[in-house]
């Protein structure tokens, strides 16, 4: 009998009902301690901090050209510092920058339970920077690469979780979630409301209401508008809409052509200048739940889903879905226990998938150092970072950053989160966000 992925250590999920019911799965902790890479992240220089190649070697190793094992054919075709920027542009919708730091917004800290002040020090790997709990749901912080460490920016207009945050042409947009003050009486309630934050002037504002509350939906920018696909109304349903946002007219419209089915925990990028939509849960009319491997992707031009592209190999949901040099990645996620009977038990997954156009074909790249689902992707240059996510091994959220080095095709560590958050959202930005 064929078996998902081996994962290090045994998983049991505390309740079956939770996935019946459309629900994330709990999970008990019987597991061991996940491997960490031995190395440490290092920036070389300012040029590989601003064309985000994160330079990972042993302490005392120096990345130079007589070094073939740190120094790749890739890097001597970015040998200047202009071909480095344009290697690494990304389409943001129809404005392409490089990005140079990340982002991190709301989400609740699921360790202190809004009880006392997070131990920074817990790990020697610990940001200094201080977020407090009291402020659960509306830190703003800001992740630098080139210095691997953590700053508070500034606080959301309001406290979120499970919402969404999208980069578009120098502002960030938070869209959906829950309200953290609603979510401690006992219900996660979906929101409708959203707010921009212009980069320029530091100042929030209101944007008007989607037609939908929704939570556990998908986003991405795509030709100067933000897409929002999925999730989960206030009625515990799912959704099958997908709604999109016009930054010009400030206004929220609907596609008229919806999801396959109801859907929540997809995967949604954009690559090749189309929305991707990648695996998730789905609803049946009866209101069966199940997770799904489907792959489909929206052409704005024409304005048709196409089906034309292969499915990844076996059904995943809350996976981190990403575009990095050229090519897409599905980092992560929950399946089934045994994907041969499609069993109520889901196990977190530490595959990691990429798919070339060239070859139009799904591939196992090199998987993350443990299991996890629900995690947070961001890409600065030709690396990837993994921010937190929930693991099958553990009950508690995790507050590690990874990052994948596409060039060496390698994981590396980086500075924890400054406290151990769910829900939260992440984007990258083209520059260093000072605290007002």
């Amino acid at each position: 009998m064929r078996k998902a992925p081996a994962l290090k250590g045994k998983a049991k999920r505390s309740s079956s009902k939770l996935c019946r019911n459309g629900k994330i799965p709990s999970f008990t902790n019987v597991g061991e301690e996940p491997l960490q890479p031995q190395w440490e992240p290092e920036i070389i220089d300012s040029r590989d901090a601003l064309a985000g190649m994160v330079a990972n070697v042993p302490k005392g190793q120096i990345k130079e050209k007589g070094n073939k094992d740190y120094y790749s054919d890739e890097d001597a075709a970015l040998e200047n510092e202009e071909e480095h920027a344009q290697a690494n542009l990304r389409n943001a919708g129809s404005d392409e920058e490089l990005y140079r730091a990340i982002v991190v917004v709301g989400g609740f800290n699921a360790k202190e339970a809004y009880e006392q002040e997070p131990d920074v020090q817990k790990t020697k790997r610990r940001s200094s920077c201080c977020a407090s709990s009291k402020d659960n749901g509306s830190s703003m912080l800001l992740y630098d690469p080139a210095s691997d460490q953590w700053s508070v920016i500034g606080q959301l207009p309001k406290p979120r979780h499970h919402h969404r945050l999208i980069y578009l042409k120098n502002v960030l947009y938070t869209i959906g979630g829950c309200d953290p003050e609603v979510t401690k009486q006992g219900k996660m309630v979906p929101l409708r409301s959203g707010h921009s934050f212009d980069l320029a002037s530091k100042k929030w504002r209101k944007l008007p209401k989607m037609r939908h509350s929704r939570m556990y939906h998908g986003t991405a920018a795509l030709q100067g508008k933000i897409y929002v696909v999925g999730g989960k109304d206030e009625t515990d349903n799912m959704l099958d809409s997908v709604e999109v946002y016009d930054p010009e007219k400030n206004a929220w419209y609907e596609l008229n052509s919806h999801l396959d089915s109801p859907s929540m925990g997809v995967g949604v990028c954009t690559h090749g200048g189309q929305l991707w939509v990648i695996g998730g849960m789905v609803q049946s009319k009866a209101g069966k739940i199940d997770l799904v491997k489907d792959v489909k992707r929206y052409d704005p031009n024409n304005q048709s889903w196409n089906h034309d592209i292969p499915d990844i190999p076996f059904p995943r949901a809350f996976i981190g879905a990403v575009e990095c040099g050229k090519r897409l990645y599905v980092i992560g996620g929950t399946s089934y226990a045994d994907i041969d009977i499609y069993s109520e038990e889901l196990n977190s997954l530490d595959d990691v998938l990429v798919y070339e156009d060239v070859k139009r074909k799904w591939q196992a790249s090199v998987p993350m150092p443990s299991p996890r689902h629900f995690v947070a992707t961001a890409t600065v240059g030709r690396s990837i970072f993994v921010l937190g996510g929930l693991t099958s091994f553990k009950k508690e959220a995790l507050d590690e950053v990874i990052l994948f080095t596409e060039n060496t095709k390698q994981w590396h560590p980086c500075s924890t989160l400054p406290v151990p958050l769910c829900g939260f959202a992440t984007a990258s930005v083209p520059s260093i966000i000072e605290n007002k």
